[in-house]
């Protein structure tokens, strides 16, 4: 490994050299297949380089971590100490997690015109280049026969069930049964806010900024931290499959009495620069729809540049916007029944509207008046009334005062 890393941009240079080497006595020889062929490797090996030259970095600056966690082997008594310490960590998380939250609320803007595809994701991407986040890759070894964690007649019956084409709910009916085997560990990345990106099955990423409490955005914190959860955890899963085999599978149940817990996984922690990340991050579609929130909370409104055709396009959108863009947050049937009233809420105050003629105008009249009209179609509940005006005034307000901030001039 020490001699990989001192040595890998030497080995990798004289590869991509030999490989032009090869290259061109091909090409002269006229054999234009071949020459293709180590056209695509010698531009794969140039892609590689900035990937290896990353990681490096990262070694270096202690900004990546490997970890193993292994089943536990220790006496019972250490494992409650165990939970005791990741408890009171776990807590400050929990305590600290609105934090976050209202960061994100925060800047709700940007993600109602990323939504609709004003803001483009390479102009977010464009506002976070020097932003750092915190990613873990889990890779571990799957619960099998050959390595001994399940019994075949336990995966027997699990194949009944995956295999069946009349179970419709196959997850359901592996639960019901008692043979659901998935792993648990996803749960402490959940706690801290970590997001599963799509089409990455064990990939988690988080900006640095959006970790509480702070503390834990030191990497050998946060580290110490998800091993003690990650050791738990495993222990967890080894009694969960000891009760699996003890309802379906005795002989093999009295087997796992005398063995260590063999359960394990390994995360790759790292630090990353987003501009390290660019050229996976965008070709990925990584900025789902459960990541953008995410990144929308670590930039100031007010420090966000836009492009000048997307500053258009947001003032098109403002005048064409209506009232359905400050309850976008209602059940689909109450929402409909609120724009329904949208005619009356434009009408002149002397016809018995309000004269509404922007969105974000809204809050300029007395909140009483928005529930009178309200009336119109929820006669029967006032709660629902108060609570529907109040985040119609509340949103019209907030959004006129970030589209300011946002530099649109209204």
């Amino acid at each position: 490994m020490g001699f990989w890393k001192n040595n890998w941009r030497i080995f990798l240079i004289t590869l991509i050299a030999i490989t032009n080497l090869i290259m061109g006595l091909l090409t002269t020889l006229g054999l234009i297949i071949n020459s293709l062929l180590i056209y695509i490797t010698n531009f794969s090996l140039a892609i590689l380089y900035p990937i290896f030259e990353m990681l490096q970095r990262m070694y270096e600056n202690n900004e990546i971590k490997e970890v193993n966690i292994r089943g536990w082997d220790k006496p019972k008594e250490d494992i409650n100490v165990l939970k005791e310490d990741v408890a009171v960590v776990k807590a400050e998380v929990l305590e600290q997690k609105t934090k976050k939250e209202e960061k994100k609320k925060e800047n709700r803007i940007l993600i109602d015109l990323m939504n609709n595809n004003v803001i483009s994701v390479r102009t977010l991407d464009n506002n976070i280049l020097d932003k750092r986040f915190i990613s873990v890759l889990c890779y571990q070894a799957g619960f099998s026969v050959k390595n001994q964690i399940i019994s075949q007649n336990v995966k027997d019956e699990i194949d009944k069930i995956l295999l069946s084409k009349k179970i419709k709910s196959k997850k359901e009916k592996l639960r019901e049964k008692g043979l659901d085997t998935s792993r648990e560990y996803h749960k402490m990345f959940d706690d801290i806010g970590f997001i599963k990106l799509a089409n990455h099955n064990e990939f988690y990423i988080i900006p640095e900024d959006n970790i509480y409490p702070e503390k834990l955005r030191n990497l050998d914190k946060l580290s110490n931290y998800l091993i003690k959860q990650g050791m738990i955890i495993v222990d967890e899963e080894w009694n969960k499959l000891k009760e699996i085999h003890k309802k379906h599978d005795k002989e093999f149940y009295q087997q796992m009495q005398n063995e260590s817990n063999p359960v394990n996984f390994n995360m790759l922690i790292m630090r990353i620069n987003r501009r390290d990340m660019r050229h996976r991050f965008i070709l990925r579609n990584d900025f789902n729809k459960k990541f953008t929130p995410e990144l929308s909370a670590i930039i100031k409104l007010s420090e966000f540049k836009t492009l000048a055709s997307e500053k258009v396009a947001i003032k098109t959108i403002i005048s064409q916007s209506s009232l359905k863009i400050l309850i976008l947050s209602l059940p689909e049937k109450e929402r409909e029944k609120v724009l329904s009233l949208e005619e009356t809420f434009t009408k002149p105050q002397n016809e018995g509207g309000l004269g509404i003629k922007n969105f974000y105008d809204y809050h300029t009249k007395d909140v009483e008046d928005i529930k009178r009209i309200l009336r119109i179609k929820f006669k029967k509940s006032e709660e629902k009334i108060s609570k529907y005006a109040q985040l119609i005034y509340n949103n019209s307000r907030d959004y006129k005062e970030d589209l300011i901030e946002l530099g649109i001039n209204i």
